[in-house]
């Protein structure tokens, strides 16, 4: 009997999000790589946030309605995922192009790396800016890297790893990456697609505070 679990779950941390969260979504519908299931990891919307996934034809699944915050939900989702892979997205941000999944995901299932970053831009006036973004990891041991959601890792690596939101406010995909990369995980950045973060968006709003919260 061929297995219902999808090689790939999307997560999508919501908040109030329905202003930007249409682009979002389309940029995930239009993929050529259809074999994903998304769950939302909302955090107590008052808006019409959640109805708008049902407009999307993709399987969605609401996991969390209610918490600390954005990383607390994604912890408590991981443990419910069972796809081989993973990727998160922020609702504010939109993925490049049609073709990003199939070309972030093919590398992992060669076995050539346990996570994928894209490249970077930013979205300002709604305006698409690429930033690129250096392939050299070593860079993790004093300074952060982007994107901090975008990327798709091997499910089975965060199976004993949580986000530390306590300690780290903000700077907690940070620290996330440097200690997976502390423990030898095998990092890779794929140059064909973009992830863009939104400027003004949620994630946006305390990135001061990220910087402080750096460590080495």
């Amino acid at each position: 009997m061929k297995s219902s679990v999808k090689p790939l779950t999307v997560i999508i941390p919501t908040l109030n999000s329905s202003f930007h969260l249409i682009p979002c979504l389309n940029s995930l519908q239009k993929q050529t790589y259809k074999n994903f299931e998304v769950f939302v990891v909302d955090g107590g919307s008052k808006d019409n946030t959640l109805d708008i996934f049902k407009k999307f034809s993709f399987s969605h699944k609401v996991v969390s309605k209610k918490d600390k915050a954005c990383t607390d939900g994604i912890n408590k989702t991981l443990p419910r995922v069972k796809s081989n892979y993973f990727m998160i997205i922020g609702s504010d941000d939109i993925i490049s192009d049609k073709n990003y999944i199939r070309n972030l995901i093919k590398p992992l299932k060669n076995n050539k790396c346990d996570i994928i970053l894209p490249q970077f831009g930013v979205i300002k006036n709604n305006i698409k800016k690429k930033i690129f973004q250096s392939d050299n990891f070593s860079f993790l041991r004093y300074k952060t890297i982007v994107p901090g959601f975008g990327w798709i890792a091997k499910t089975k690596i965060f199976r004993k790893e949580k986000f530390d939101y306590k300690n780290f406010k903000i700077a907690n995909d940070y620290e996330m990456f440097l200690r997976l990369y502390l423990k030898k995980k095998v990092f890779l950045r794929e140059n064909k697609s973009i992830y863009y973060f939104r400027l003004g968006g949620n994630s946006y709003k305390d990135y001061i505070m990220a910087l402080n919260e750096q460590r080495i």
